[in-house]
Formats: C-alpha cells, structure tokens, sequence
C-alpha cells in the first residue's frame, strides 16, 4: 500500500511580529508508517534555503505529526517567506508559503514621536509662563518699593501722602499704585476686633 506524505500548511499563512518577539510556525505532516525527515528552509529569490538551529532560531517535534519552526527572539532580517520540507525515501514534498513580517508596530513609535514633541513644546510653554510670572512679580515688587513712601498709616488710619506722589503716572507699568495688602492685612485684622 503506497502512502504519501502530505505537509498540511494552510494556503496564504501569514504572521506580524515585533522584533524581539516568540513565534512558533506548524507544519502538520500527514505521516506514514514512516516518520519523514522534516526540515524547514527560508525561501531567497529562485531556490529555498535549509535553516540551520542556532541559538535564536530551532526545529523541533510538537507531537507525533506537527513540525515547529521555533523563533526565540525574532529579528527584522527573519522577515520572509519560509516553507516546510518533507522527506521519506525518494518522496519529496514541500508546504505552501508562509510568510513572516517583522516590524515595529506603526502605532508605538507613532505614540512615541507625539510624546516626544509634546514634551518638547510644553516644556518650552511652561519655562514662558514661569518667566512671564517672575517678570510680573519683580515688576510688582519693585512697585510696591516705589510706593511703600506714598503711605503713611497714622493710628487705625491709612492715608495717601500726596506730597510723595510720583510726577510720572506712567511711572508704574502696572498702572496700579502696587500696594500689596499682605503687608496690612494683619494689622487690619487686629484693629478691627
């Protein structure tokens, strides 16, 4: 009774992986009452090339009947198309093609790139806003040093000595007179009770 090996792959099999990823591709081999010699071999222009185990990629048995191409860490340069051969005496036979992508994903580096940028034009926003507010407190300050003259507090009473008033009204950027109210407050405060 003749018995043929058959090599099971589904027709149009393909896998995308990242690089540094596990895979494991079947090969079911249809056996006889004799196991074949099953290799798997990595398809570059006109012919096939034997694969060779090493320490990223190995060959092993799954069960009875189902062959592995087993990738420890896979690598860009893995992407291809590969195909399972079997052997049983003068019987050849060989799988349809499978096909390997191997790329980083679009969306991760994407994401990252935005992040990035984002990171970037944020930082330079909030080094803008710290400076405006340093500005705008040393322009407040110096305001208040002006104007500390202009007061004078007399018993529970504030008055504006006007004597003391700057010639120049555009003398204060702010357009205010600067009084600070933390200075007073407390005093106030206690006066009111």
């Amino acid at each position: 009774e003749s018995c043929t090996v058959e090599l099971q792959v589904p027709r149009g099999s393909q896998y995308h992986v990242k690089p540094g990823d596990s895979l494991s591709i079947k090969c079911p081999v249809k056996c006889c009452t004799e196991k074949p010699v099953v290799n798997w071999c990595k398809i570059e222009e006109e012919s096939c090339l034997l694969l060779k185990d090493g320490l990223t990629r190995h060959t092993t048995w799954l069960e009875e009947c189902v062959f592995l191409l087993n990738f420890v860490a896979i690598h860009p340069n893995d992407s291809g198309q590969y195909r399972c051969l079997a052997a049983v005496g003068n019987l050849l036979a060989q799988s349809h093609a499978v096909s390997i992508t191997v790329k980083e994903r679009v969306g991760f580096s994407l994401l990252l790139h935005y992040l990035l940028a984002g990171s970037t034009i944020s930082f330079g926003i909030l080094v803008t806003i710290l400076y405006c507010t340093l500005q705008h407190r040393v322009t407040l300050l110096s305001g208040e040093v002006a104007s500390t003259s202009v007061l004078t507090k007399t018993g529970n009473n504030l008055y504006i000595n006007p004597r003391v008033m700057p010639d120049d009204p555009n003398e204060h950027s702010s357009g205010m007179l600067g009084v600070s109210c933390d200075d007073w407050s407390e005093e106030i405060y206690e006066n009111a009770i």
